[in-house]
């Protein structure tokens, strides 16, 4: 038997969520970034062994309209204006609903179950890590996007229950001697190959998490991406010949948003994958491939922290266990 801690689900334009597994038992629903506990029975509906959450009418449960979702046009600010509340590039043209902070956390609910169901298996990661295995006080480095920098994690955004994002998880899981962040929101690869001198002069680790591909999947090929990735690596290796290297696939984006289309996130993993392979300094972890298939009963928008392409704290809990797991695995 499994427990499933905190996992979100988010009643918008139905009346139904979605657990990732059918649960045996139900310990709590309740809403940490609000402070408030459901009650199944009161609040929510929901018959043991089923994956379904029913929200009645009558219920106080946080719920979003279709127009909430996808903000008409008289009611639309758009990113990057102060203030935002949706981007642009939505089906048929529609704006979709973003946030920077917690909207999304406020109208989730949280789920801690019990289930029996299997839990799809860990693919274990590619590549070694011989020095990683050897050496328990490690100096960990991470480049990224604004996923890996922290965004929408709630102590990121400073608001309850303040829970640090996924670089900050892992390195505890991993009991780094030092930890530096390098990641910018907003950044693909060719920021980190442009700015990485500049940070290895200031600190040098043993182990590079590598973590872009969000913001480069509409502006390079996956070719160019690998290729950019290896050039990152290499400069790298120049100021430490012996560092090694784990390269994160993305978590999906919303499928719905131009800016995120899912062929090219796969494609981009399967970059990452093949160049893994050339070398046992390098590994990777298919974030996004696990993402899909644990949460295959899921929507997108249970999940994520800003509509888009984010995770929420669950997101950024799931990033961090599931690097911690594949490490542990290999």
């Amino acid at each position: 038997m499994t427990f499933i801690k905190g996992e979100t689900v988010l009643f918008a334009a139905s009346a139904d969520a979605s657990l990732a597994f059918p649960p045996l038992k139900i310990q709590r629903i309740y809403n940490s970034a609000v402070g408030i506990d459901s009650q199944i029975g009161r609040d929510i509906e929901w018959t043991p062994g089923c994956l379904r959450l029913t929200r009645p009418a009558e219920s106080a449960v946080p719920y979003l309209t279709h127009d909430d979702l996808y903000p008409p046009a008289d009611q639309a600010v758009f990113y990057p204006a102060q203030g935002a509340n949706a981007v642009s590039g939505g089906p048929n043209g529609a704006a979709i609903r973003f946030d920077s902070r917690n909207f999304f956390a406020r109208h989730q609910l949280e789920v801690d179950y019990w289930t029996e169901a299997p839990i799809p298996p860990l693919t274990v990661l590619t590549g070694k890590l011989p020095r990683f295995r050897s050496n328990p006080a490690l100096k960990l480095a991470f480049v990224g996007d604004s996923i890996t920098e922290g965004a929408n994690a709630s102590k990121f955004v400073g608001v309850p229950p303040f829970q640090p994002a996924y670089a900050e998880l892992t390195a505890a899981n991993l009991h780094a001697a030092e930890t530096r962040n390098f990641a910018v929101g907003g950044t693909g690869c060719l920021h980190g190959i442009m700015h990485l001198e500049s940070w290895l002069n200031d600190f040098l680790p043993d182990l590079m998490f590598v973590a872009y591909g969000m913001n480069d999947l509409t502006g390079m090929t996956p070719a160019k991406f690998r290729s950019s990735i290896m050039e990152l690596i290499l400069i790298a290796r120049r100021y430490n010949p012996v560092m090694e290297f784990v390269l994160i696939g993305s978590m999906p984006g919303n499928a719905e948003w131009k800016c995120t289309p899912p062929a090219a996130t796969r494609a981009f993993a399967g970059e990452l994958d093949a160049l893994a392979k050339t070398d046992a300094g390098i590994a990777f972890i298919d974030i996004g491939g696990y993402w899909e298939k644990y949460f295959a009963n899921k929507k997108f928008r249970d999940l994520t922290g800003n509509g888009v392409n984010h995770p929420n704290d669950f997101g950024h809990r799931f990033y961090a266990e599931t690097i911690a797991d594949a490490l542990a695995l290999n």
